[in-house]
């Protein structure tokens, strides 16, 4: 992504217009306004480390525009790396440790979630990438991984309290214990967003925007996507939880019951 200053606004139509009679394919123009100023910039999105050309292409094309290089943010495939290990195969092998893998491979589809489909409303609505981007997905990870926990960690209490109780009803006692929490916790981080959308431009709108998706996303996924794929892995089977848990109660009774169901 290349900033650039002007001395002449062009239309974004004559700068794609320019851009696809130079042959430049796959860029996006927009017009920002950095925070504390009062001027705009030209930001062009190009692919990887294709700034310069593009550039020099657009100030050939538009000598008018006094086009003038002011930043340039390079984004590669290193994100892309850095966002697989460290919010999902680390998250994995947390959890794992923690509490137990059946929660962690609850975490870790939760997370991809939030993700994937951040990433696809902030396209589907004409967002442009840039490093705020990527730090916003990653406070997305880290916020959705928070709020699973919280449930997670309510389950492993109520299987400790409720000893009787099949896997199905200590999982839809916790989260009922814990909705009023997330609802409050979510809802409160919905309106600081929103409130950012409304009064802010350039970045920190971009993160905010990225911040709204995710806290829908983030509570969808902690309660009705990671709290059933758990109850996936280990079958509906509570026995099968507490035969890998770090806390299975002691029984007095022997044979089958209803917490096995």
């Amino acid at each position: 992504m290349v900033t650039l200053n002007f001395a002449k606004k062009a239309e974004l139509s004559e700068l794609r217009a320019a851009a696809t009679k130079a042959g430049i394919k796959e860029v996006n123009f927009s017009y920002q306004q950095p925070i504390g100023t009062d001027r705009e910039v030209l930001r062009v999105t190009t692919p990887f480390d294709q700034g310069k050309a593009v550039v020099a292409k657009l100030q050939a094309a538009l000598p008018a525009a006094k086009l003038e290089v002011a930043g340039e943010t390079r984004i590669g495939a290193s994100v892309g790396r850095e966002i697989q290990w460290a919010a999902l195969v680390l998250i994995l092998l947390y959890v794992a440790l923690r509490f137990e893998f059946g929660y962690g491979v609850g975490a870790v589809v939760a997370t991809l979630h939030d993700l994937v489909l951040t990433v696809g409303v902030f396209v589907l609505f004409d967002r442009q990438f840039n490093a705020s981007m990527v730090a916003a997905i990653l406070l997305i990870a880290g916020y959705s991984i928070n709020d699973t926990i919280v449930v997670f960690d309510r389950i492993r209490e109520e299987l400790k309290n409720n000893p009787t109780g099949s896997l199905r009803e200590v999982i839809n006692r916790a989260l009922n214990l814990t909705l009023s929490r997330t609802i409050i916790t979510g809802g409160t981080t919905f309106l600081t967003a929103v409130t950012l959308i409304l009064t802010t431009s350039g970045d920190v709108n971009d993160i905010a925007f990225t911040l709204l998706i995710g806290v829908i996303t983030g509570t969808f996924s902690s309660l009705f996507i990671a709290t059933p794929v758990f109850f996936w892995w280990h079958k509906g089977d509570r026995k099968h939880v507490e035969a890998h848990h770090d806390i299975a109660p002691k029984y007095e009774w022997q044979g089958s019951s209803k917490a096995s169901e």
